[in-house]
């Protein structure tokens, strides 16, 4: 355990950085996953952790809690000058998303690389945390590696992603551990049932599901990004076919049906979860779209805490998702899946828990077209065996998920030992008191 820390002992003031909006269930997951690391091996020696997030004001609550947890809100992340803000910490703490499908994830990949690199010419420290590798365009592949090669410690949550940053010629050494939420505690009973009764859920009655869409197929013109911090071109942020339109009416009519179908053959209640901002207009197309949308429920982040998703997720028979963080968010209870989509990472983690079959190959990044027509066949059928051996599936993600789990813990003892090694070394005392969970 951790003692007091002794008078004139100063604490490390941290800047914690995941990109993106505090509005996206995703990016608090991220932030979760670095400031939990930082307050467990700290302690009392975490002086300040000023977290630099869009729409900030979504994590007043845990900044409330905690009041060494600082908000800094990026008004605009691409237009943000992370120099504003580096030379008042000993540490700059980052979380790099591997996604960059849409405008939104390209910009909070470039700035989270911009602030890695400000920090690197500042001479500062960096811990990155990378998430599983997702689908980035070769601009952004190129940035990252050249990024990662400045950062002093580099936690990447899984063994998959490793093996493509080495191939991206990044040379440093990766410790592939997991994401920290993982060793999230589960929600009290209390707030279990506080959430039930905000959303109007009864999982005594129904089956719950959680359905977390995605938009697969873009529907705007090409829009184009500048990266002038790191070259002097600029590099398409996303192409837009004509095709996507007719293919994204048919997702939201399929998925609809499917939700309706969730309701009628099973008593179902739905709970749609826009795991990201660019979610929300696709998950709410799909609830408005449903005929039995009276027994669906909507939650994002624009309106809930992760708790809140946590316990909902808790109490779910089933989810179907196309977010690998609702994935890890299922896990420690063990809720079966059925996923769907178009991003690596998604397939990684259901292959990791032996549960291929229930992954559905939709769409391939960049192509207007499904590579599955019949989708709402498709999610029937795995809905049907899903709940024929629910306990199964249980089995399966409780049993991957104490595996990932092993490894979000080295996280905590990596971190720990480099701490010591980097700002405590010679103070035998301080060192000692720091904590690093076994």
């Amino acid at each position: 355990m951790m003692r007091e820390k002794s008078s004139g002992q100063r604490g490390l003031k941290v800047l914690v950085h995941a990109g993106g909006s505090a509005r996206s269930f995703s990016v608090q997951t991220r932030l979760y996953s670095v400031v939990a690391d930082l307050a467990a091996v700290l302690g009392p020696y975490l002086e300040a952790a000023d977290i630099l997030v869009k729409d900030a004001h979504a994590l007043d609550a845990a900044a409330a809690a905690d009041r060494r947890l600082r908000l800094i809100d990026a008004a605009s992340l691409e237009g943000l000058d992370p120099r504003l803000w580096l030379d008042h910490h000993d540490l700059a703490a980052v979380s790099l998303s591997n996604e960059g499908q849409d405008d939104e994830q390209s910009s909070a990949v470039w700035s989270v690389l911009r602030t890695i690199e400000a920090a690197y010419w500042r001479r500062m420290k960096i811990v990155t945390y990378v998430d599983r590798y997702g689908s980035l365009n070769s601009a952004q592949e190129w940035l990252v590696a050249r990024a990662l090669k400045h950062v002093d410690l580099v936690l990447v949550s899984s063994p998959a992603t490793v093996k493509k940053l080495k191939v991206l010629g990044v040379t440093n050494e990766l410790f592939c551990t997991a994401s920290g939420i993982l060793l999230q505690r589960p929600p009290s009973e209390p707030l279990r049932r506080a959430v039930a009764d905000r959303w109007r859920i009864d999982p005594a009655q129904h089956p719950i599901v959680v359905v977390c869409p995605r938009e697969m197929f873009s529907t705007e013109p090409p829009v184009w990004t500048a990266v002038t911090q790191f070259t002097n071109r600029f590099v398409p942020s996303r192409v837009a076919p004509e095709d996507g339109k007719e293919s994204r009416q048919r997702f939201i009519a399929q998925m609809a049906g499917y939700s309706d179908y969730l309701v009628k053959r099973h008593g179902a209640q739905v709970v749609f979860a826009a795991m990201k901002r660019p979610d929300q207009p696709i998950t709410r197309a799909i609830q408005e779209t449903m005929t039995e949308r009276a027994h669906s429920r909507l939650i994002s982040g624009a309106d809930a805490a992760l708790d809140e998703l946590s316990s909902l997720l808790a109490v779910a028979a089933l989810q179907v998702t196309a977010r690998p963080t609702s994935l890890l968010l299922g896990s420690p209870f063990g809720v079966p899946p059925i996923a769907l989509g178009d991003n690596p990472a998604l397939e990684e983690m259901m292959r990791e828990a032996g549960l291929t079959d229930y992954y559905l190959d939709y769409a391939t990044p960049g192509f207007a077209m499904p590579n599955l027509f019949a989708l709402d066949e498709a999610l029937q059928e795995r809905t049907e065996r899903a709940f024929a051996h629910g306990e199964e599936l249980r089995e399966a993600v409780l049993k991957s998920h104490g595996s990932s789990a092993k490894r979000a813990r080295q996280n905590r003892m990596l971190l720990g030992e480099w701490l010591i090694d980097t700002f405590f070394e010679g103070q035998a005392v301080l060192s000692q008191r720091l904590s690093i969970p076994a």
